[in-house]
């Protein structure tokens, strides 16, 4: 049985990727981060798609980041961001992120 948050969580899920959506703030965080959980114990690298996104809190940052470590236990697994939007690199740099932006990609 599914519960509610992972119902939720799901909706991000797509042909076994994580999409992000357009506006990736705070409201979404929770969820993302149960899409992330379901991807680790399903295995495999965990695939995020950031072209949709416009607007990325620093919340949903340290979450990808929280996955890219846990991944980083297991040599064999690691996070992948695929086409990340303009709007999403911009907020990766303003951080001082633009490294992890490229070790994802």
């Amino acid at each position: 049985m599914i519960s509610w948050a992972n119902a939720m969580a799901e909706e991000f899920i797509v042909n076994g990727e994580i999409i992000l959506p357009a506006i990736a703030d705070l409201r979404i965080a929770k969820d993302l981060k149960a899409s992330l959980m379901i991807a680790v114990e399903k295995g495999g690298n965990i695939i995020v798609r950031g072209q949709d996104v416009e607007r990325l809190s620093t919340s949903c940052i340290q979450i990808l980041i929280a996955a890219s470590k846990s991944l980083a236990c297991d040599s064999d697994r690691r996070l992948q961001l695929l086409a990340p939007s303009e709007a999403m690199a911009a907020v990766f740099q303003d951080l001082g992120l633009e490294t992890l932006l490229e070790e994802w990609s």
